[in-house]
């Protein structure tokens, strides 16, 4: 623009302004083409110097802090005990993106009122924090464990969604209820389950609040229809109170309302992140000093007003003047040759720019008036400082030589001056309950622990303090799995209903079993989506199972035996009935990701059924997911039960199952195979020990369950033989089974043995290596496979430590 108003005053089109004065602030730097526009438009006008600063003389004193928070709470202690009005404060400050998210922060921990001269970024707002997990919720495909997060953090609600908003469930009751959903399944397709009306309207909630959602399994969307589904749940289900938050709102808002417009179709993982990044670099609040207001601004900007304290924080050199900038199409020494033969030296070299940003900030110290206190950030006592380790800069030394009246002090005598950094706690007082902890063990003496102090408030901090010492002591105690007896504990008294791999869980590892049975504890999944799977394994075998469990009711319908020839195109179409609802239920990351696993589940189903057909030749399909204490009614005369069975041991005791048997199969003698589908790698049955020693118990439990819904049903014949089909790609269909007598007869003992041990409260932990490797306890767990219990905590892979989960 420049450019071509110097074109047309060359041209004579527009003439130089005469007879005005040129009012020119006194540091102000004119870039060489802005300065040949001021002298051929103003011409011969006189020049008036105007003088924008103060008269200088301030006095300075300097301090370095343990970290940028501990540096700003130091700013925000001083401005509360100075006493004097907010409209009086500035603060300036470097590093703008390590710096300003923690001033807002503190501003409302402090109650300090806040102007922001160059605005906050929206990532540190309700609003933009509310549009960033949006964000993420819709590319990862509406999942139920993103929406619980959101509404955990109160970024969204679902009260502003529902049909009756004076009876709308709290958020504590949608939660619990979300939970129960799986937490990938696409909240489009929820069903939540609940026995009051309260599920219904969280299901219409989420119906409106989904409304025209974008499509994130498609292979493009409409960035425009991404941005009004954002800002349509923003708007609504974000509520703020405070009028700073409520203004950031309406600049999010505001932006995303501009974009709505752009009908552009892209892959929907660069639409998400391209609205990510445009929201990220959104300021919002920006302006002047306000009344009644601390004034923050970054000291690059180059404002400053003549208030009576100024602070200036960030001096450290890896923040200020900060690195040259780098332009990669003209080099420095092509922007000297090029000003060689251009009047006006129109091509400013970038390797001055650092110091040219030094000396425009000295220039603005130098003027200010009152009391100015500079600092910088260090990594811990050494002096050293910022993100980067570097130490403090060299405006930093030339303001601590003003505040120590030492000129001739360098750096490695600046470390001696100083003394030593701030840190989190204040000396003096608590102005925030962010360090209330610190400053009454400040108050009371270091030596008094944390626990102590905390549980003389908190009881249960001090029983989990009580639980990490027992735990770290040489014996084992009860919170290590060793409880006194209690009859109660055992099945065969409480009668509480078992599952066969709950049962194998506590041969596997009793002090598991004692985690999830007992203690009645849940490992919280915090597994992030992985963008190049569609489903896990738990989720893949359910999706397995539901095929063959269809293609086995219709083969038991027709009263067919499978056929490779006469059941391929059923088993497709099988296939691609339950893929397609799967896919709209938990919406796969991509298209290449669907494609390449649903073909990976039509050739496990190729495998079983090309298994099946030699498998049944002398067999007929009978019962498919005969469930049994799972709450569901059998299908008519199909053997079943909502009810557990009572399964009786020798000596007349007995205790209560639940499952489902995967598979029924007749043979021609009347008698009856059952299956269990493994879609894992095969194993080896060993008919001298065909339970393990109790970690194979489920094909033995299901004959003895099998056998009383069998004849419960009318059924003649019992279970002559049991074990495993693997249709998987590892197992290629194989068989493998044992008698029931042989399994049968060694279920008693072990059972029994078993029991008594959960009567006796005896949970240790696992003797095998391979076992602790893929336990979802192992953060949690002081077992030694090798030698016992382990009085410190389990090292992670990451190297850190499971302190403090008692």
């Amino acid at each position: 623009m420049l450019l071509e108003a110097l074109e047309l005053l060359d041209g004579g089109t527009v003439h130089p302004l005469r007879g005005a004065v040129l009012l020119e602030p006194e540091d102000a730097e004119f870039s060489p083409l802005e300065r040949r526009f001021a002298d051929a438009f103003f011409g011969g006008s006189p020049t008036i110097p105007l003088k924008v600063a103060g008269n200088g003389g301030a006095r300075v004193d300097v301090f370095h802090a343990l970290g940028e928070e501990a540096e700003l709470r130091r700013v925000f202690r001083s401005i509360i005990d100075d006493g004097l009005p907010f409209e009086k404060v500035q603060v300036l400050f470097t590093g703008e993106e390590r710096y300003l998210p923690v001033i807002h922060s503190l501003c409302r921990s402090f109650g300090v009122p806040a102007a922001f001269g160059c605005g906050v970024p929206a990532g540190a707002v309700r609003a933009g924090k509310a549009a960033l997990a949006l964000l993420e919720w819709v590319e990862q495909g509406y999942p139920v464990s993103g929406l619980i997060k959101m509404l955990l953090s109160g970024l969204v609600k679902l009260a502003p969604f529902s049909t009756g908003a004076e009876e709308s469930p709290s958020r504590t009751y949608c939660v619990s209820l979300l939970r129960k959903a799986r937490p990938a399944l696409d909240c489009r397709c929820l069903e939540p389950e609940g026995k009051d009306e309260r599920a219904g309207l969280i299901k219409d909630a989420l119906r409106l609040l989904l409304h025209k959602a974008p499509d994130v399994s498609a292979y493009t969307l409409s960035f425009g229809a991404l941005v009004s589904s954002i800002r349509r749940i923003l708007e609504k289900g974000l509520t703020v109170y405070d009028p700073d938050e409520a203004a950031a709102k309406s600049d999010v808002l505001e932006l995303l309302r501009s974009m709505q417009g752009i009908q552009r179709d892209l892959p929907p993982l660069k639409a998400t992140r391209r609205l990510r990044g445009i929201v990220k670099d959104l300021m919002t609040g920006a302006g002047g000093p306000l009344p009644g207001r601390v004034h923050f601004d970054s000291l690059s900007a180059g404002r400053a007003f003549l208030r009576e304290r100024t602070f200036v924080v960030g001096l450290d050199a890896g923040s200020f003047p900060g690195a040259a900038p780098v332009d990669p199409i003209l080099l420095d020494s092509e922007r000297r040759e090029l000003s060689a033969h251009i009047k006006g030296d129109c091509f400013p070299l970038l390797s001055e720019e650092s110091t040219k940003r030094r000396k425009a900030a000295e220039r603005l110290l130098d003027s200010l008036e009152g009391r100015v206190t500079c600092s910088y950030s260090v990594l811990d006592g050494s002096g050293k400082g910022g993100d980067s380790g570097s130490g403090p800069s060299a405006l930093f030394l030339e303001m601590a030589r003003r505040a120590f009246k030492k000129k001739k002090a360098d750096f490695d005598s600046l470390s001696a001056l100083m003394g030593e950094p701030a840190g989190l706690a204040s000396r003096e007082g608590c102005p925030d309950e962010r360090e209330l902890w610190l400053h009454l063990m400040r108050k009371r003496g270091f030596d008094v622990s944390l626990f102590e102090l905390a549980g003389e408030r908190f009881p249960w901090l001090a029983d989990g303090r009580n639980a990490e010492v027992r735990r770290r002591s040489d014996g084992v105690t009860e919170f290590d799995g060793r409880l006194t007896k209690d009859d109660d504990r055992d099945p065969r008294v409480n009668k509480e209903p078992l599952s066969a791999s709950r049962l194998e869980r506590f041969f596997v590892c009793p002090l598991r079993f004692f985690f999830e049975s007992v203690l009645r504890a849940e490992v919280v999944d915090e597994r992030e989506p992985d963008p190049g799977t569609w489903l896990d394994h738990k989720d893949r075998g359910s999706l397995l199972h539901e095929i063959f469990d269809l293609f086995v009711k219709e083969l038991a319908r027709r009263k067919e035996r499978p056929s490779v020839n006469a059941h391929a195109v059923l088993l497709d179409d099988i296939m691609a009935d339950v893929v397609n609802r799967w896919k709209k239920a938990c919406p796969p990351p991509s298209g290449m990701v669907f494609d390449r696993e649903a073909e990976d589940i039509r050739e496990v189903c190729g495998i079983f059924l090309r298994s099946e057909e030699d498998r049944c030749s002398s067999l007929q399909p009978a019962f498919s997911e005969a469930s049994f204490g799972l709450g569901t009614p059998p299908e008519q005369g199909a053997p079943g039960s909502e009810n557990p069975v009572e399964i009786t041991l020798s000596g007349g005791s007995s205790f209560f199952l639940r499952g489902s048997i995967d598979r029924m199969d007749r043979q021609d003698d009347g008698n009856w195979r059952i299956r269990d589908y493994k879609t894992g790698a095969p194993f080896v049955l060993d008919s001298s020990d065909p339970l393990e020693n109790g970690r194979r118990l489920q094909y033995a439990l299901y004959v003895r369950a099998a056998d009383i819904l069998l004849k419960n049903c009318g059924f003649d014949g019992t279970v002559a033989d049991t074990g495993y089909l693997f249709p998987g790609q590892k197992g290629q269909g194989r068989d493998l089974s044992l008698p029931a007598d042989t399994v049968v007869n060694a279920l008693d003992g072990v059972l029994a043995e078993a029991f008594d041990t959960m009567r006796e409260g005896l949970f240790s932990g696992s003797a095998d290596k391979k076992v602790c490797g893929y336990c979802d306890w192992a953060k949690l767990c002081r077992w030694d496979p090798g030698n016992g219990k382990r009085i410190a905590p389990a090292v992670g892979d990451d190297g850190t430590k499971g302190a403090g989960q008692s």
